[in-house]
């Protein structure tokens, strides 16, 4: 005769949200991401609106170009770096990540060919804007499109098109503004601000999702205590 299997009771109480939800990103860090990028497209609009036709001279369009190609390469890769943890964070599977960031990686390299041509035809001060406002508005998308994929992926792939865009567009405005001699500094230095910046972004990030993951814990243990209390008529 077979043995009864012994099943735990049903206490008739649901998990809680934020048992299910452990790696959040917090929002205002997302935000945060996105307002950076507006707050430089919006100083870009306006160097362009001071500069006019006049082209390019001086010290302060060098450190402004420097601070674009930095905030665009920066928030790009604080995002790509947090965006396997925030899919996972709102539930979805592993499997969902390698799409995701595919579409981002196709924003970054896919159109390379095009990019180029792009910027020539619209200008670079122009394509400069367009990709730290497209840059900054995908960030700020993530927020109402992580609980699917692909309009994630879309957003994803937004942001490595307008990185894409910015980047270039600041790079070859700082080729032609410098010399020979002074080129490779400054591109170089370039470089090394944006790497930086993007590692505090991404450490920024994951202290958010520590600090909403533990929240969410406590949450959960607290809910389990509550719901696993005797009734009172027990």
């Amino acid at each position: 005769m077979q043995e009864p299997v012994n099943k735990p009771p049903d206490t008739g109480t649901a998990e809680p949200p934020a048992a299910r939800n452990t790696f959040l990103l917090s929002p205002s860090m997302v935000a945060l991401y996105a307002m950076v990028q507006l707050s430089a497209a919006i100083s870009t609009v306006t160097f362009v609106a001071v500069t006019g036709a006049s082209g390019l001279a001086g010290l302060g369009p060098a450190i402004f170009l420097t601070t674009a190609a930095l905030m665009s390469y920066s928030v790009m890769v604080g995002m790509m770096t947090l965006a396997g943890y925030i899919l996972l964070g709102h539930g979805h599977h592993q499997g969902a990540v390698f799409p995701v960031i595919s579409a981002h990686f196709v924003g970054m390299f896919g159109l390379v060919l095009f990019v180029g041509g792009i910027i020539d035809r619209a200008g670079p001060r122009v394509a400069l804007v367009g990709g730290l406002l497209l840059l900054g508005l995908s960030v700020l998308a993530v927020v109402w499109t992580v609980d699917s994929v692909a309009l994630t992926a879309l957003a994803l792939f937004g942001i490595g098109l307008g990185w894409d865009l910015s980047f270039v567009a600041a790079t070859a405005e700082l080729v032609d503004l410098t010399s020979p001699v002074e080129r490779g500094k400054i591109l170089g230095f370039n470089d090394l601000l944006s790497g930086l910046l993007g590692a505090t972004l991404a450490l920024l990030g994951g202290v958010a999702e520590g600090s909403s993951w533990r929240r969410a814990g406590s949450s959960a243990w607290a809910w389990r205590g509550w719901s696993s209390r005797p009734s009172p008529s027990s």
